[in-house]
């Protein structure tokens, strides 16, 4: 019997108002995928992320995580479920070291909340773990920084290991490079293009040649809606993209 999508959208639909932001959007990520979304500024990127992530509730249609129907669900219970998303603004713990803020996110994502009244440095398991997810995310010398004074390219990277602290099945990556220099850029890409291939990777990113690097598929929104979804190559070669997205210009 086949497994089932480790992501599925089937007829996302969501408006605020009298302004449709979703119109019948439905993506399929099968495990291990690597997908992105793009489009232009306002073309509901952001609300789609949210109604995937549990931040939002469709007016009409389904989301699934493997297999399974968690469209009412909230957040937190889809992260249950095996969903993790990381933010466009840095969402992190400033005051602790990177070592410390791992290990937060691994107890919350075992839920062993018992270990928050104990002191770290007497749960080596747990500090093995952290510095494991450290070595991930390309932060292991850095694992006794504070996290306020890590470049913000770190704290970005930093943000990606919280999110796989809960060991997810499907990862959500909002503008993973935004604001980022280019050397910043090169390292997230490296780290997201190494990710193990049993998590599903979902991103919506504004720099085009990290979305050609990254996705195998891609879906461009354009007005709520899909304009199209194919591989990089289908996507470059595609003429209205050409002309509603990419400028003009082929890439």
């Amino acid at each position: 019997m086949p497994k089932a999508p480790a992501l599925e959208a089937r007829g996302l639909c969501k408006a605020f108002g009298a302004l449709e932001v979703t119109r019948d959007v439905s993506l399929l990520l099968p495990r291990g995928a690597r997908h992105a979304v793009v489009g232009p500024n306002g073309s509901g990127k952001t609300t789609l992320f949210n109604l995937l992530a549990g931040e939002l509730l469709p007016d009409r249609g389904e989301v699934l995580i493997g297999g399974r129907d968690v469209t009412r669900l909230p957040p937190n219970l889809r992260a249950r479920a095996g969903l993790a998303r990381s933010f466009q603004k840095s969402n992190l713990f400033p005051d602790l070291t990177v070592r410390e803020s791992l290990a937060v996110a691994l107890t919350i994502g075992d839920r062993r909340g018992g270990t928050f009244w104990r002191r770290f440095d007497r749960s080596p398991g747990l500090l093995a773990a952290a510095d494991s997810l450290a070595q991930r995310v390309r932060l292991e010398g850095a694992r006794d920084v504070a996290v306020r004074t890590l470049p913000y390219g770190a704290q970005r990277q930093l943000e990606v290991g919280l999110a796989l602290a809960i060991a997810p099945k499907v990862l959500l990556l909002d503008e993973p490079t935004a604001g980022m220099s280019a050397e910043e850029t090169r390292a997230m890409t490296a780290l997201i293009a190494a990710l193990p291939r049993d998590i599903a990777v979902l991103i919506v990113e504004h720099d085009m040649e990290v979305v050609f690097e990254i996705a195998e598929r891609i879906t461009v929104l354009d007005y709520g809606g899909v304009l199209i979804e194919g591989t990089p190559e289908e996507v470059r070669r595609s003429e209205i993209v050409q002309q509603r997205y990419l400028g003009g210009h082929k890439r």
